[in-house]
């Protein structure tokens, strides 16, 4: 597996560099001295008559240069190339007279106008350029791993199984009448093929580290009642959620037989079963409750049995209509196609607000079930290369759409037949299926197109941490 790392600590790491970068106590004696510095965006050749302190290539896709190119480069800089295998977000080199400095930031337009990574890029320039000194080593403690951010919510499926897994049968991989491991009912294939929700120390641990990746704090376990296959798999995946730093709510699914009262029931269970465990998740802000989403919260008219838990969990229903909320303590949507129109979203948010309630709008990345449901009818949403998920959060971020939300879920982390996971879909699934792939997503291609929307969540996820101060 690939090692990843929640990207707002990649980011806080390579800041630090920048800052280390152009300290007042490096080394400056030529950073006075005029220089010129060469900036490749799309290059088809590669000549200059000038020698340079630094060369800068503006590129994430693709060669820039052609292996003579690439050699003369080499050369040129006496060293450096590509380094294999696994490396941080952001790191600098040296070898023998050449320098380089390597980020993978940048992939928004929004990060140019970020005085932080502005920094970082001067001082990258400095460094390569010979003007300032830096510490490039990889030695010492980076200390603790910091957790995501606790107001992004995560809606997470813990139902799959395989033959050769735990569940020892297929379970929801073959909805709509596919036979996998080849076939399934998704229009997108993981990137980790069909796998077992029971497989913790495989699919679960990779995935928290992808939920690391993401930047979100909280993922929203789909439960379906006491006994059932995803509650017997939930204490594992919570101990998998603390190895990584995750926090655990709770997705009250309709199972059969659910009321008012057995949902209070629930609760009381599953406090007192996980109630200690380190990945329980409580808000702090909200008087250390633990929070609890109700799918088809309408299906039910009267609530009031919820009181009885009022002052020790956050009960959110499902509805942005508010004369539906009596006995709530919050409100969320998960409607993965609503969000790019944001309908009821301010009018909700404002009833939360002012009623004391925790309001948490849902966004997607788009929605597709087309393989899972056959010969359905009804609508779909295109993620149209990430410009369906960006206008999702921009809608729940602008006070004057999204009503200022308390946290932001996110539909979804894997549930693969709608078509709305973030979790890296595979950038070569079987031919022959129609399956869909995140190629182009925020202008990434082949296996870097995989982690798209777990990067861009990141993304948001600072902009919602740096609205909530």
């Amino acid at each position: 597996m690939r090692r990843s790392r929640i990207r707002r600590l990649a980011c806080a790491a390579a800041l630090a560099l920048g800052a280390a970068l152009l300290s007042p106590a490096a080394p400056s004696a030529t950073a006075a001295d005029p220089y010129q510095v060469p900036v490749f965006s799309k290059t088809a050749g590669f000549r200059h008559d000038s020698a340079y302190e630094a060369v800068g290539f503006l590129s994430t896709t693709g060669d820039v240069l052609d292996d003579t190119q690439q050699d003369a480069l080499k050369g040129y800089v006496d060293g450096g190339g590509e380094m294999a295998g696994d490396h941080p977000i952001t790191w600098c080199h040296e070898q023998q007279d050449g320098r380089s400095l390597s980020t993978g930031l940048g992939h928004t337009i929004e990060s140019f106008a970020e005085p932080d990574f502005r920094q970082l890029l001067l001082g990258g320039i400095q460094y390569a350029a010979g003007a300032v000194e830096a510490d490039c080593s990889s030695t010492g403690d980076p200390g603790p791993v910091e957790s995501g951010s606790s107001g992004v919510h995560l809606f997470y499926y813990p139902w799959y199984g395989t033959p050769e897994g735990p569940a020892e049968s297929w379970r929801h991989w073959q909805q709509g009448g596919h036979t996998p491991p080849v076939s399934i009912g998704a229009d997108l294939y993981p990137e980790l093929g069909p796998y077992d929700s029971g497989d913790i120390a495989g699919a679960v641990d990779q995935h928290m580290e992808w939920v690391q990746r993401s930047g979100a704090g909280v993922i929203v376990y789909s439960w379906w009642g006491q006994g059932s296959y995803e509650d017997g798999l939930a204490g594992d995946v919570m101990d998998a959620a603390a190895r990584h730093g995750i926090k655990v709510a709770w997705h009250i699914e309709p199972y059969t037989g659910r009321t008012a009262a057995s949902v209070v029931d629930d609760i009381s269970y599953l406090e007192g079963k996980f109630g200690d465990h380190p990945a329980f998740y409580r808000d702090a802000a909200h008087g250390d409750r633990n929070a609890y989403y109700v799918f088809e919260s309408l299906r039910i008219q009267d609530w009031s049995a919820l009181d009885a838990v009022k002052d020790t969990a956050i009960v959110l229903a499902q509805t942005t209509d508010t004369t539906k909320v009596a006995h709530f303590g919050g409100i969320y949507t998960y409607d993965g196609i609503a969000g790019a129109t944001a309908p009821g979203w301010k009018q909700a948010g404002d009833y939360a607000k002012a009623n004391g309630l925790v309001w948490a709008p849902s966004v997607a990345p788009g929605y597709i079930d087309d393989r899972a449901v056959p010969g359905n009818t009804t609508p779909t949403l295109g993620r149209a290369d990430g410009a369906s998920y960006d206008r999702q959060w921009n809608n729940a971020l602008d006070p004057a759409i999204g009503g200022d939300p308390t946290w932001v879920s996110v539909t979804s982390f894997n549930e693969w037949h709608e078509g709305s996971s973030i979790e890296p879909a595979a950038s070569d699934p079987p031919p022959g299926h129609g399956y869909e792939t995140f190629e182009g997503a925020y202008g990434k291609t082949g296996a870097a197109a995989e982690t798209a929307y777990l990067d861009r969540t990141a993304y948001w996820a600072d902009r919602f941490e740096q609205r909530r101060g």
